[in-house]
């Protein structure tokens, strides 16, 4: 009998270490994606799922800066948030601002990416302006603050990107964005910096009803990111859009917009084969003159 509790004793030992352990382990590799994955820079806006580089709207302040010289509202702002496979500690909020003016588009971008023990948070100033009617530059200057936990505290980096458009019909547009070109140090002692990050789109209007956008996405060390969209307009009001985004997995997107007048609402959702599902939603207002 005391041989037999003893055997039982040392069976509960190495459970409680096994789950002390596991736990030890699970903690330690969900901090170090989160560590390693933060989001430097991502494509904002629930109806830019799968690609934005050659759309112009005010989520251009942070897609790509050179479609702000093409949009048409006098003010637009817009809010999004996303729930990256319905996990709290990987939300994302973001909001946007811009203006159009004679001397070009001006906007402001702000996202934020985590959870108070892990997050980044981006403020971009961006400015667009066209060269004629086919051709656009764009600058945006970024502030980023990287947060690792108290134990490794908190970065605060600046960098900037840049981007161009090209329309050489009017239902056709094309697209490039670099983000972080001079390759912005996180860490001095390690060298780490942060990604080099390049985008390349298209957007043709094919009808007044539809149109369809692509885009590649490289952070130069990473695999390629390939996404492409189609929307559909419904009854003058309603948006109905449906894609696909191919990293490592071959991922689905789909949403529903509406547009109300001078506002606009958007539900989105990206389906993973392995991680689940994404919700996300955006609303926006355009001011126009």
């Amino acid at each position: 009998m005391h041989k037999l509790n003893n055997s039982f004793s040392g069976i509960m030992r190495n459970c409680r270490q096994f789950v002390q352990s596991l736990i030890v382990f699970t903690f330690f590799l969900f901090s170090t994606y989160l560590a390693v994955g933060q989001d430097y820079f991502s494509l904002l806006g629930a109806s830019n799922l799968s690609g934005g580089t050659a759309t112009t709207d005010v989520w251009s302040a942070n897609n790509n800066q050179a479609g702000l010289a093409f949009q048409e509202p006098f003010i637009s702002v817009a809010f999004d948030y996303q729930n990256r496979f319905l996990m709290k500690s990987l939300d994302q909020t973001s909001f946007a601002i811009s203006h159009k003016s004679k001397s070009g588009g001006f906007g402001l971008s702000f996202n934020s990416f985590g959870i108070e023990t892990f997050n980044t948070k981006k403020v971009t100033l961006s400015y667009g302006k066209s060269f004629g009617s086919k051709f656009s530059f764009g600058l945006g200057l970024d502030y980023i603050n990287i947060f690792q936990s108290e134990l490794y505290g908190s970065k605060n980096l600046f960098t900037f990107e840049m981007g161009m458009m090209a329309k050489p019909t009017e239902k056709f547009n094309i697209g490039a964005h670099v983000f972080n070109p001079i390759r912005a140090k996180i860490d001095d002692y390690s060298g780490e910096t942060m990604p080099v990050i390049l985008n390349l789109g298209v957007r043709w209007q094919a009808t007044n009803q539809f149109n369809i956008t692509a885009d590649i996405m490289n952070d130069v060390v990473n695999q390629i990111n390939i996404s492409a969209r189609g929307e559909y307009l419904i009854r003058e009001i309603i948006f109905v859009r449906l894609g696909v985004v191919h990293n490592q997995n071959l991922s689905y997107t789909f949403g529903v917009g509406l547009h109300l007048g001078d506002f606009y609402i958007d539900f989105s959702n990206r389906l993973h084969p392995v991680l689940g599902q994404s919700p996300g939603v955006s609303i926006r207002y355009d001011f126009i003159q």
